[in-house]
């Protein structure tokens, strides 16, 4: 009797266009080819069929977490590196990044690429008092109950935090350091909070920004997908756009009148700007410019 092919636990049916996709599908291929193992050798020696990998490898299907820890055991890679990079595409995959940006564009229409100099406005305006962020959850269910944490729980998360921390800026090191389209900044130093993050690059070694970053307005304008990332760790957003063309530039703007920006020099591919320290993602939006001198924006943060 034929064994019939084993079932693939993995997620299907979504492109490689996300950057951050693309970099586990690279380090993956890079692993398999560590091993000197075919997909029939990596099926007979794991859990996962022939099929499956071949899925995996060729971006078809996001592997499951127990299958890019087998390989990177396999290859002899880090697999606390290979895990960092799954957990962020899956959440790219997943579309959560997606769904945190549509609140603030629900039930508007999409507005005509137009001239859009930075403007401060009561809209856009960030409130008075103590800052406070919401998560997927918060959107999706009743507004949770305050309650005091309690000491042993303190001391337990803050010792997460650290140890995610450090595992973070490792992979962050091994998994963006070129590629981008644009020269990388030069060195700096140590994490960074609000305004000690400007001009500093969210997406390297030196900060762990882009471990908690999320996106918090997008828009798609002419095959390009504009986004405001934030950090609420480091305080601190800036812009990302997917599939630029030659001669656009990416900008991020803030309502008090600061900006970053960057010219797409490699197209097709993505580019996101340098830092910009605020105090809530409501006070910053992302804008591409495009070569005949029009642009586009995101709405502001939510």
């Amino acid at each position: 009797m034929t064994e019939g092919p084993r079932p693939d636990p993995g997620r299907t049916a979504r492109p490689t266009t996300t950057p951050e996709v693309r970099h586990l599908v690279e380090r993956l291929r890079e692993a398999r080819e560590e091993t000197g193992l075919s997909f029939a050798a990596l099926a007979a020696r794991t859990a996962y069929s022939k099929s499956s990998w071949e899925r995996y490898l060729n971006g078809k299907t996001l592997p499951p977490r127990d299958a890019v820890e087998t390989l990177a055991k396999l290859s002899g890679a880090d697999p606390v590196r290979l895990l960092a990079l799954w957990q962020l595409a899956d959440r790219a995959w997943s579309g959560r990044d997606a769904r945190a940006a549509e609140p603030q564009a629900a039930g508007r229409a999409e507005a005509p690429v137009v001239d859009m100099p930075p403007e401060r406005s009561a809209e856009s305006a960030p409130a008075s008092g103590a800052p406070v962020e919401r998560t997927r959850e918060d959107h999706d269910g009743p507004a949770p109950r305050v309650r005091r944490p309690r000491r042993g729980i303190v001391l337990l998360v803050a010792a997460g935090t650290v140890l995610v921390t450090a595992l973070a800026v490792g992979a962050a090191a091994w998994t963006y350091g070129g590629g981008h389209g644009a020269p990388t900044p030069g060195p700096t130093s140590g994490t960074c909070r609000g305004a000690n993050c400007t001009d500093r690059d969210a997406e390297q070694h030196d900060t762990d920004c882009w471990t908690d970053a999320g996106t918090r307005a997008r828009r798609e304008i002419s095959g390009r997908i504009v986004e405001l990332r934030f950090s609420p760790t480091c305080r601190a957003a800036w812009g990302r756009v997917t599939d630029p063309h030659d001669g656009d530039r990416l900008r991020v703007d803030t309502t008090d009148g600061r900006q970053q920006s960057r010219l797409v020099l490699v197209p097709d591919r993505y580019l996101y700007t340098l830092m910009i320290g605020i105090g809530r993602p409501s006070e910053a939006r992302a804008c591409v410019e495009l070569p005949d001198g029009s642009s586009a924006c995101t709405g502001w943060g939510h």
